[in-house]
């Protein structure tokens, strides 16, 4: 998930306002703390109108990101003497966590390892040579990853698909996505009727197509909604949509 709140996010909070549900009850539905969405509310207000919208709200921050005054790098602030010692201590190939205690214990003032890290990096972006003495010069450590690729068989395309202003006339045309919390530890899967914008939102234990697949063929067979297509993106979690499609209705998935 991302760090900050996106469009998608604030779309699924006016919406859960909409529908009276508490603050602590959208957290959990996004998979944020409470306190996020409290400032999110908070801040992004339309001042006017005094209401949550989702578009008003994306305008508002980004308007507060664009003129935010951002502070001066604390490398850039560090007295001449200092600068001499981190210098002299990279050269002697201490790492930027030892300059860090060094620079904090010697000289009394604070500083992160990521702030020499982001310090060094920019001077590498500059055409510097500081990072030529870290112990392994910028190499990463790459960890081999054990995600299994899924297959999704059959795949259609979405020209294949009525035009959206055509979906907009009938209710019943669904798009699904998925949401994923912090750390992709809570899960949620999202339904909304692209007509009428009625959203339908599932609590997840995990994101596999088995489980997507249980789910919407439960959400379908239980509610008295009309499903007439779904249309999700090529995400793996949506690899069983034939099986969907076969047991509903041939136009879905």
């Amino acid at each position: 998930m991302a760090k900050h709140i996106d469009l998608k996010q604030r779309m699924q909070i006016e919406k859960n306002l909409e529908l009276g549900k508490s603050v602590p009850e959208i957290a959990r539905l996004l998979g944020r703390h409470k306190s996020s969405i409290y400032d999110e509310i908070s801040q992004n207000t339309d001042p006017t109108f005094k209401f949550y919208c989702a578009l008003r709200a994306e305008t508002l921050s980004k308007a507060r990101q664009a003129t935010a005054v951002r502070k001066k790098p604390i490398m850039a602030n560090l007295p001449p003497k200092i600068l001499t010692a981190f210098n002299n201590q990279l050269g002697l190939r201490s790492n930027p966590k030892q300059i860090a205690s060094i620079i904090c214990n010697e000289f009394g003032i604070p500083i992160s390892q990521q702030t020499i890290y982001r310090y060094i990096w920019e001077d590498r972006n500059n055409g510097g040579k500081l990072y030529k003495y870290l112990r392994r010069k910028s190499k990463k450590i790459r960890h081999k990853s054990k995600l299994v690729k899924v297959r999704i068989n059959n795949k259609k395309s979405i020209d294949l698909r009525l035009k959206r202003i055509v979906l907009m006339m009938t209710a019943g045309h669904w798009e699904v996505d998925t949401i994923f919390g912090l750390d992709q530890k809570s899960f949620l899967l999202t339904m909304v009727d692209i007509a009428t914008m009625y959203t339908i939102i599932v609590k997840l234990p995990n994101k596999e197509a088995a489980t997507i697949e249980a789910a919407i063929n439960s959400v379908i067979a239980s509610s008295l909604l009309p499903f007439l297509s779904i249309t999700s993106d090529n995400g793996t979690e949506f690899a069983n949509h034939e099986n969907i499609s076969a047991k509903n209705n041939p136009h879905i998935a």
